[in-house]
Order: structure tokens, then C-alpha cells, then sequence
């Protein structure tokens, strides 16, 4: 991989070729000996030329520019990729700015194209939100991206700015919320996607975005999940009105593992041979739930009369209430898909096979399935112990 290199204030290029190496300047200088990060092999992200311009983008395109002219032009030694490399430079150069370059043009477009496709992409709302998060961090540095200007260091830079900026209500105020770790990289996810996308379809050749990792994994203390006896404890409470409803709801979803975007189809309607079944919002799947005899009860208890239930804000403020009125241990961490991550937990728990479960919790991989349940590896050792093949 090419790198960079400083020598004095003049930063290089540089590629390894076997025992040779090709060194090209950038023509770009630090200012300033705080601009250049010794550890990284790179600028800050603040860091400018003398026209005000950052020069972290310039100087990810030198580097995309470099690796190209070595997978090329490797077999023609360190002159060949020196050739490649200068060539590559001249084509840029000669290069000027179209819209389709520019970040958010295309982010419009790609939202075009996911809406009015055959099979228009569920979740066009969520591309929508995440540009606009992105344009608020850019429009403070009043800067219209270009694909160069998301790199390693942008990367960075906009992890630390999202954590300190408060949640938005519906009408778009700022609340005092902030948003979760997990929040973020979501937005991440979502722009590795159109950056890909754009990738792809030859906009750009700025590869940088795919090292942009999920480096945050919640520690198994920041989320919980409810044993049975907590759930008997909650449905046990004598409550009413909209309290009545969401913890029947919540209930629900804990023998069922549905989303709350899911809850309102947890209705007697949508059985089929003594199978829950429906397509979730999420992903479209389609599956079938066992149905458990407190499901029954709480169809029962409404008949066709379950009030719809409230919005997700309101419930998880809801159910705080309530998991302080059973005594729960952490009320504040209570949320809807606290009864999600009960099911998978309680069910594994008590011996379930992890992939009978993953086909209603509707988790593809083994490894997402095993960060999302809540049981520590001392509990399972116990387990395994117990099987008939240690005995």
C-alpha cells in the first residue's frame, strides 16, 4: 500500500516495489507542524493550504492514484509503476469538476433511483435523514464534498462530531439527547452504500470509505435483557389506559422477538395453521412465530379491540415507567427491543438451537446473532457441561 511521507514540510508519495520504491512529491506543504499527524502518516483533518482548501482530499487521491499504478504496473518494476503513476496524475489533472462529483448531487439521484425502481428499496426515509446529517456537519465547514473529501480522516473527525450533537425531535428541534454509538455507524453503514454505489457505477475512485469499520461494539452492560420471572413481574402490574397498552404490546414482543415497527401485526388475523405469520418492515422477510399461550391470553384480554400502538419514542418512555413500577434492576435501559433481545436470550437460555432461533429473530449470521443475545461465556461453558457428550 502507498503512504505517505514528510520531509520537511513537503509531503511525498511513496510505493514499495520489491527492494525499490517510487517517490513523488505532491507539491502539497504543511503550514504548520500541528497540521501533520506523525502516527497516522497524514494530515489532520483540519489542515489547509494557503487558499483556505483542505488538503486531506488532494492528498487521498495522490495515495488511490499510487495503489492503481501499482497493481497496473507492478511487473514492470518500480519505473513501471513510476510511468503508471505519472500518467494517472495527468488524467487527473486534465480532469475538471462535473456536478455527478459532487457528494449530495448524487446522493439525490441514488435516492431517485431507489424510489422509483421496480421494487423500490424499503428504508428511502432513513437515506434521506442520513444526508441530511452529513450536510449539517459539511455546512459548518461550509464545504459541497466531493467523493475525495470522505476519507480516513472525515471518517474520524465526523465519529467525534455526531456523538456531541443532540438528537432531533419530529419537528426537527434539538432535544437533550445524543445519539448512540450503534446510531452512528448505521449512518456510516449508509454512506459506505452510496459511495460503493457511485464506485460502481465509475463516479469516483476514492476507495478510502471502505475502511471505515464499526469500531464500537456495546458492552453487554449498556443492554439488557428481561428473564422470564422480570417479564411475570411487568405483566403481573395492575395498570391502564395507554400503560395497559404498551406493556401488552412489549409482552408480545417478547415471546414473539418482533420490532416494534412489527407489533401491530401481532394480531389473531395474521395466524395460519397455528403460525404467526407475517413480513417484517425491516427486511421484508417473511416467518412464522410459535404462538405462546400469553400471546393467546393478551388476544383474548382485547378481542378485536387492541388499540394500535403508540409511537416508538413514547413507548420507550413508557416502558421506563413501567420497569421502575415492577422494581427491574435497570429501568432507564428498558426499551421495545428490550422484549426482542429477551426472546433470543431467554430462549437460548434454555437450550434452543441458535439457528431455529436466528429464523424468527431473522438474523443471517451466527456472529451478529452472538453480539445481539445476552449471555456470557461462563453461562455457556455451564451448559455445555451439562451435555450428554461430557457425560
Amino acid at each position: 500500500m502507498a503512504s505517505l511521507k514528510l520531509r520537511g514540510n513537503s509531503i511525498y508519495v511513496v510505493q514499495y516495489v520489491g527492494n525499490d520504491s517510487v517517490r513523488k512529491s505532491t507539491g502539497i506543504k504543511i503550514r504548520n507542524a500541528k497540521d501533520w499527524d506523525s502516527a497516522k502518516n497524514f494530515p489532520v483533518y483540519k489542515a489547509k493550504n494557503e487558499k483556505g482548501e483542505r488538503i486531506g482530499p488532494k492528498l487521498s487521491l495522490f495515495l488511490d492514484m499510487m495503489n492503481q499504478a501499482f497493481e497496473q504496473a507492478k511487473s514492470g518494476g518500480h519505473i513501471g509503476v513510476a510511468m503508471r503513476y505519472e500518467e494517472l496524475v495527468r488524467i487527473s489533472e486534465n480532469k475538471k469538476i462535473k456536478p455527478d462529483d459532487f457528494l449530495f448531487n448524487y446522493w439525490d439521484k441514488h435516492i431517485n433511483y431507489l424510489t422509483n425502481k421496480p421494487n423500490p428499496t424499503r428504508g428511502v426515509k432513513q437515506y434521506i435523514l442520513t444526508k441530511k446529517h452529513f450536510q449539517r456537519y459539511f455546512s459548518q465547514k461550509n464545504i459541497n464534498p466531493t467523493f475525495q473529501d470522505i476519507d480516513v480522516s472525515f471518517y474520524r473527525e465526523f465519529l467525534v462530531w455526531m456523538a456531541n450533537q443532540n438528537c432531533l425531535d419530529r419537528n426537527g428541534e434539538p432535544t437533550n439527547k445524543r445519539y448512540s454509538n450503534n446510531y452512528i455507524m448505521d449512518q456510516i453503514k449508509i454512506l459506505k452504500t452510496v459511495m460503493n454505489a457511485a464506485l460502481t457505477e465509475g463516479k469516483h475512485n476514492n476507495t478510502s470509505f471502505k475502511s471505515f469499520q464499526r469500531n464500537y461494539d456495546a458492552p453487554k452492560d449498556d443492554v439488557i435483557y428481561l428473564t422470564p420471572e422480570e417479564i411475570n413481574t411487568i405483566k403481573a402490574l395492575n395498570l391502564t389506559g395507554v400503560q395497559d397498552v404498551v406493556r401488552d404490546y412489549f409482552i408480545i414482543g417478547c415471546y414473539t422477538a418482533l420490532r416494534w415497527s412489527d407489533w401491530n401485526k401481532a394480531i389473531p388475523t395474521n395466524v395460519k395453521d397455528g403460525y404467526l405469520v407475517i413480513r417484517t418492515q425491516k427486511t421484508s422477510g417473511k416467518i412464522s412465530i410459535p404462538i405462546a399461550k400469553t400471546v393467546q391470553d393478551i388476544w383474548d384480554k382485547w378481542g378485536d379491540d387492541i388499540p394500535k400502538r403508540p409511537a416508538n419514542p413514547i413507548v420507550n418512555k413508557i416502558l421506563k415507567d413501567i420497569a421502575a413500577m415492577a422494581k427491574l434492576p435497570k429501568p432507564s435501559q428498558v426499551s421495545s427491543h428490550t422484549a426482542r433481545r429477551s426472546f433470543a436470550t431467554n430462549l437460548i437460555k434454555e437450550g434452543a438451537n441458535p439457528y431455529d432461533v436466528m429464523m424468527i429473530t431473522g438474523h443471517t449470521t451466527l456472529a451478529n446473532f452472538e453480539k445481539y443475545i445476552r449471555i456470557s461465556i461462563q453461562e455457556g461453558v455451564k451448559r455445555l457441561a451439562g451435555h450428554r457428550y461430557f457425560t
